[in-house]
């Protein structure tokens, strides 16, 4: 059987554009839907990797907060146990505490106020105190004054006393006086050296 193309050459060629177009469409349509489905899976991926990341940021945050919170607890055991320290010591000591106290409370001018009686000595505002106290080392006094005239007057009189020498002004600022308190437009610190010898 023999077959015969009686169509026109023009017309051949018109049918093998349209094929030729149609499997362009076609692997185009392909490419342009597997394009479309990795944007979509890159989207869903980006969502998902957010979402880890918040969610470690945030177990990231809760173990900071657990460590700010253990520093804490272990800033206050710290300091307990300083302070049990200083006491043993303090006790173990022969001190006549009761005269040093009674020098210092002779020593405050009716328009002083003192808010501080601590181990160690300042500098620029920052106070150094260690777990363990030389009893005839320095001090640091701290307060307020209606003026300077009576933190200068304080200075001098601790100086005359036989259990504090060195007695020098460290620091001393204007303050707002508070409504219930009229006494308090200066606040001062002194260092001083502890004499619990009570000798000159």
């Amino acid at each position: 059987m023999i077959n015969i193309n009686l169509l026109p050459k023009k017309r051949k060629e018109d049918i093998k554009k349209r094929r030729f177009n149609l499997y362009l469409t076609s692997i185009s349509t392909m490419v342009l839907f597997l394009i479309g489905i990795i944007i979509v899976l890159l989207f869903f991926i980006k969502i998902s990797v957010n979402n880890q990341t918040k969610s470690l940021d945030r177990q990231i945050d809760e173990k900071n907060q657990q460590l700010s919170q253990y520093n804490q607890q272990k800033d206050l055991i710290n300091n307990f146990n300083q302070t049990i320290t200083i006491a043993k010591e303090l006790i173990s000591k022969d001190i006549n505490w009761r005269d040093i106290l009674n020098d210092l409370d002779n020593a405050v001018p009716d328009k002083l106020k003192l808010t501080e009686f601590s181990p160690g000595t300042t500098s620029a505002g920052t106070q150094t105190t260690t777990t363990t106290i030389d009893t005839s080392g320095n001090i640091t006094i701290g307060g307020t004054a209606a003026d300077q005239r009576s933190i200068i007057k304080f200075i001098e009189k601790l100086g005359q006393s036989k259990f504090f020498t060195n007695v020098a002004l460290v620091s001393s600022k204007s303050a707002q006086a508070a409504a219930t308190d009229k006494t308090s437009s200066y606040t001062f610190e002194i260092s001083a050296t502890l004499n619990t010898k009570g000798s000159q």
